[in-house]
C-alpha cells in the first residue's frame, strides 16, 4: 500500500533543491513512502527507496520540511520498511521529476521510529495478496499485487513505464 505524501510546499522541496546544487553532505531525517527497489548499477545492486524529507540539517542550517526525494542506497536500505522514519548522511544531487533531489547515503540509515499500526496492518495484507498469487506467472504475481494494493515492488520497470506513459497509473 503506498500513500501519497501529503503536499510539499514547493519552499520546502526548494530548500532540499538548493542543497542538491551546492552537493555538500547533511543529514536528512525522513518517512520512507515506498519499498526498497534493488536495480543493477554498474558496481552491483542499488536500492531506490521514495521518502519525505522532513528534516535535514547541513553546515548552514537546520530546517523543517516536507520534500519528495529518491534514495540511491547501497545493501543496507534493502531492509528499511515502508513507513518508517529514518536518519541518514547523504550527498544531495539534483533530480528530474517530483523529486526535490536524489539522495546518496554514506553509511547505513538509521530507524529512529519503524511504522505505526497501520502501515503493519497495511504490510499484513500485502503479505497475503503475494502469498495468494504466489503460484501465478511471474507476470501476474508482480501485477495484482500492484493493482490491488499499490505494492509495485516485482513490477516490471518497463511495464510502471507504459502505465505512466498512458496515464494509468492511478490503477
Amino acid at each position: 500500500l503506498r500513500v501519497p505524501p501529503r503536499t510539499s510546499r514547493p519552499a520546502d522541496a526548494a530548500v532540499v533543491a538548493a542543497m542538491a546544487e551546492k552537493g555538500s553532505p547533511a543529514t536528512f531525517r525522513a518517512m520512507v513512502s515506498s519499498d526498497p527497489r534493488p536495480v543493477a548499477a554498474a558496481f552491483g545492486e542499488t536500492f531506490v527507496v521514495r521518502v519525505v524529507v522532513r528534516e535535514v540539517s547541513g553546515s548552514s542550517g537546520q530546517w523543517r520540511v516536507r520534500a519528495p526525494a529518491v534514495v540511491l542506497g547501497d545493501e543496507s536500505w534493502a531492509g528499511v520498511r515502508l513507513g518508517s522514519l529514518v536518519e541518514f548522511r547523504a550527498v544531495a544531487t539534483p533530480a528530474d521529476g517530483d523529486a526535490a533531489a536524489l539522495l546518496r547515503p554514506r553509511g547505513e540509515p538509521r530507524v529512529l521510529q519503524g511504522p505505526d499500526l497501520w502501515w503493519r496492518g497495511a504490510e499484513v495484507v500485502r503479505a497475503g495478496i503475494r502469498e495468494a498469487v504466489e503460484p501465478r506467472s511471474p507476470e501476474q504475481r508482480a501485477l495484482v499485487p500492484s493493482l490491488v494494493v499499490g505494492d509495485d515492488a516485482g513490477l516490471d520497470p518497463a511495464l510502471a513505464s507504459a502505465f505512466r506513459l498512458t496515464g494509468l497509473t492511478h490503477l
